[in-house]
């Protein structure tokens, strides 16, 4: 009888454990530091931000993708330096595609996803461009263990591909460039797995979305 009931004693202990999730990937926004844990230990992350800085009564608007690698294997990556208040993160893993959002303590962040009808298809058939009615965006392409990609665009200027000032912005896909040097020029068209994040350099506003077919 005794050793049926530790039998039992040690599966019921085991229980937690068998059926017990990873944590989730986190993002931590302080005034010192941006620190992503709970990444695939020994991996990459793709560190995605804009940020409004007040100079000589001029507002400049300032954005620069990273990719940071976990160098000790813990699965967490800090970035040191002062984070403005006003400005919006984004952590990508260049693993699995999972995606945080993140921003200071007391800053509005508002992050909603992108409509699949702004995405438009060539002659293809393939997701090729994203088309909104905004001003100026920033727009991320990662497609996991494979490459990421970003494109800066301004109604009717530089990476509008229609350059018509419509209140319409064409970006397409192959005009981003690589975050890495070395790596691989963009993709022509999304493919399933592909994560796209957007940010409205106007309002600060983030977008995200998973290609899913």
């Amino acid at each position: 009888m005794r050793t049926i009931s530790l039998f039992f004693l040690t599966l019921i202990a085991l229980v937690p454990v068998a059926f017990a999730q990873p944590a989730p990937m986190a993002l931590q926004v302080g005034e010192t530091s941006v620190r992503v844990s709970n990444l695939t230990p020994g991996g990459d992350v793709v560190l995605f931000s804009c940020a409004k800085y007040g100079r000589n009564g001029t507002t400049i608007n300032g954005s620069r993708p990273r990719l940071l690698h976990d160098d000790d294997g813990d699965g967490v990556v800090t970035l040191p330096g002062a984070v403005p208040y006003v400005s919006v993160w984004i952590a990508v893993d260049y693993k699995t595609g999972k995606v945080v959002t993140g921003a200071r303590d007391g800053f509005p962040l508002y992050v909603e996803p992108l409509a699949e009808t702004l995405f438009r298809k060539d002659a293809e058939d393939q997701i090729n461009a994203l088309e909104k009615r905004i001003l100026r965006l920033m727009l991320l392409v990662v497609r996991p263990e494979k490459g990421a990609w970003a494109l800066r665009g301004r109604e009717g200027g530089d990476g509008d591909r229609d350059k018509e000032a419509n209140g319409k912005l064409l970006l397409a896909f192959e005009d981003a460039q690589p975050i890495a040097e070395g790596k691989e020029k963009a993709p022509k068209h999304l493919k399933a797995g592909d994560v796209v994040v957007a940010i409205d350099l106007g309002h600060l506003d983030v977008f995200v979305s998973e290609v899913t077919k």
